[in-house]
């Protein structure tokens, strides 16, 4: 395949992404005219750049798609369930046409809604009248001169401009010409005028609307200023804001251009002959310069540079080994104590900082289109159970590594069908436990730590504990008689081919899902847990690392081990003296200024060989919740540490989440501090 075809297949299963999301808003805000003038747009484009790369059949897809939401828009059809349904499938269909171009096109429904054979409109709502609101981004300059009596009727002229503010970028210039001199003064009088720059995506209105009460007895003038579409550096002239600012004739402005040439410039010139004040030729200057640094930093922000993952995965890659290679060198400047070797390594290790935080922001994408694409996940789920349900969605800013995203979408996936088939009841069910009948699952994503955890939870019956007893003593997991404890449940569902249903249906059944959660959870150095309360609901919660590449660490040393920690999961270190005395106790316990701190000792916990030394260092850590000591030998400092997979046989230590290559050369392990903490417990 062409490069050009990548890039319409890329930019077509973006569009068709957030189409997806936008349909199923419009089902829940069937008049919104932005909503279908963006869905529209989005279909158009599909079309067009369809035929141009020559996916004709996707095109003809695009085209029925685009005639029925022409009609929507002019208000002969309103937003129905059948037209939800079609625009669902729709998109379906061009997903797979853009796999397979061949697939042929499906306008079954589509041709008589486009030809008005169904579907008549009784919508009240305005048409949405193509590009009606719709901002586009624009440099505005207003000319306000208030009534004197402004401040009389209470209003302050600050305020005004804080609310400009709040659209946009702000550039204000006050003339005070007409402000008379102290003894004649009146300070409850408004004689300044405003000469006021505004550049933003702003609808006219808006600005308007800014001055919709002190407009009386005042003068208002808000002029768009032109920007070449096809150059947007493109400055307008000095001359042609002159006029537009203050009326000079084009015989005047003829007669300055005439003269320029001679001696003066232009706004010299304007200013000699009394057309215009010094103060006009400023302010147009001024207008000049802004829109010049308006349209240069639009420019900037609305370019962007689609760059395939596997490039970035390569850089990450290259930068793990550049942190690696320096880690080396600054070990080896440390030994030979050369200042000018070791000024030469700390800027090195400034700017391998600064490159690494560049490249790996790359691939820190946030949770929130994820989980605006689970509504069509759950709208389908809520079709096939028969349920009504309805999905809250919380955390969406939080970020995450994109190669975590994406491993992490199937496991999501799964939880959410269990939520709609095994958690939340039916609807008799839930009208008897006083339940509405609706039922809720709810996304929420948070920061903890160096991890993130996300919560999928339900509102419905809860695990039925004895229903998953009886069946694990079927399946021989539990012997007859066996006690099921509540900690013990999660560990059952997740057995191979284990299911509480009685028979396979669409959703669920044939006993696969939880294990490859737990196992894709787990692979991805995270944990899966769950919480379950009969007849309020259930909980599961997955945490797993920013990232599975580079991240900021502390480097801590037990005998001839050394293992890394997270910095983000460090509080602070202190000494530990008579460390010996203090961990032959068995209270686990040590004070630190003056509160009383539950610690661990590395070594014990990890049967390391070694005598621990007379002064030890403890790093203290709250990850999990509340602050825990860890207890090491030494603490050598902080690194920057490349994260590498780890072999099968580490995989039996829980509290180690991966390794770490040092600057010598040898291994560092990987602390998961969550779960170090957790065996305490």
């Amino acid at each position: 395949m062409n490069v050009p075809n990548t890039i319409f297949i890329d930019e077509t299963t973006e569009i068709l992404a957030q189409l997806e999301q936008d349909v199923v808003s419009l089902e829940q805000s069937p008049h919104d005219a932005d909503l279908l003038n963006r869905m529209f747009r989005g279909i158009h484009t599909i079309k067009g750049s369809g035929g141009m790369f020559g996916f004709d059949y996707l095109s003809e897809q695009a085209h029925v798609m685009e005639n029925v939401f022409d009609r929507l828009r002019d208000r002969e059809l309103q937003v129905t369930r059948q037209i939800i349904d079609l625009t669902l499938q729709g998109i379906d269909q061009l997903k797979l046409m853009l796999q397979d171009p061949d697939e042929h096109p499906r306008t079954a429904g589509w041709d008589q809604l486009a030809e008005g054979t169904t579907g008549a409109a009784t919508s009240d709502a305005p048409p949405a009248t193509p590009d009606s609101t719709e901002a586009t981004f624009g440099v505005y300059h207003i000319y306000f001169r208030p009534d004197p009596q402004l401040m009389m009727h209470g209003a302050r002229p600050l305020l005004l401009i804080q609310e400009l503010e709040e659209l946009g970028e702000v550039r204000v210039t006050a003339d005070d010409a007409a402000i008379p001199d102290f003894e004649s003064l009146d300070p409850e009088q408004c004689l300044c005028s405003f000469d006021i720059l505004l550049a933003g995506e702003i609808p006219e209105q808006d600005i308007r609307d800014v001055f919709m009460f002190v407009e009386h007895g005042a003068e208002l003038r808000i002029r768009r200023i032109a920007i070449s579409q096809d150059d947007p550096q493109e400055l307008p002239r000095l001359g042609e804001i002159l006029q537009q600012r203050t009326g000079i004739s084009d015989e005047q402005m003829q007669r300055i251009l005439d003269e320029q040439q001679r001696y003066l410039k232009l706004g010299e010139l304007a200013v000699a002959k009394g057309y215009v004040r010094k103060e006009d030729v400023d302010g147009a200057l001024q207008e000049q310069r802004f829109v010049r640094e308006q349209a240069a930093r639009h420019s900037q922000a609305s370019s962007s540079l689609r760059i395939p993952g596997a490039k970035v995965d390569a850089a990450v890659n290259l930068v793990g080994e550049l942190v690696t290679m320096q880690a080396r060198l600054s070990r080896r400047a440390h030994e030979l104590q050369d200042p000018l070797m070791g000024s030469i390594v700390e800027g090195l290790e400034l700017l391998v900082a600064d490159l690494r935080q560049g490249v790996m922001s790359m691939r820190l994408v946030p949770l929130q289109d994820t989980f605006l694409g689970f509504r069509r996940l759950v709208r389908d789920l809520a079709n096939d159970t028969g349920k009504a349900l309805n999905l809250e969605l919380s955390g969406g800013e939080t970020e995450m590594d994109k190669l975590v995203i994406d491993r992490l979408k199937g496991p999501l996936v799964h939880l959410i069908r269990n939520c709609a088939d095994h958690g939340i009841e039916g609807a008799e069910q839930r009208a008897g436990a006083g339940k509405p009948v609706e039922g809720t699952i709810r996304i929420a994503a948070r920061y903890i730590g160096s991890q993130v955890e996300i919560e999928i939870a339900d509102d419905g019956g809860g695990v039925d504990l004895e229903r998953v007893r009886r069946k694990a003593v079927e399946r021989g997991i539990l012997a007859e008689g066996e006690v099921l404890e509540p900690g013990d449940v999660l560990a059952i569902l997740a057995a191979p081919g284990f299911s509480t249903s009685e028979q396979v249906s669409s959703v669920s059944g044939r006993g696969v899902g939880m294990d490859a959660v737990q196992m894709e959870v787990e692979a991805l150095s995270g944990q899966l847990s769950m919480d379950s309360t009969e007849g309020q609901g259930t909980v599961f919660r997955i945490r797993l690392p920013l990232t599975l590449a580079i991240i900021d660490s502390l480097l801590v040393r037990v005998g001839q081990e050394f293992f890394t920690i997270h910095l983000s999961d460090v509080d602070e270190c202190f000494i530990l003296r008579d460390a010996p005395q203090v961990l032959g106790t068995r209270k686990r316990i040590t004070s630190h200024n003056g509160a009383a701190l539950p610690y661990i000792d590395l070594r014990q916990h990890l049967g390391l060989p070694g005598t621990t030394p007379q002064i030890a260092n403890v790093v203290v850590s709250a990850a999990a919740g509340q602050p825990v000591g860890i207890v090491v030998d030494q603490i050598v400092g902080q690194s920057q540490a490349v994260i590498k997979p780890l072999s099968g046989a580490v995989h039996t230590a829980p509290e180690i989440s991966g390794s770490t290559i040092l600057g010598d050369g040898g291994i560092s392990f990987i602390l998961d501090i969550v779960r170090l903490v957790g065996s305490l417990s």
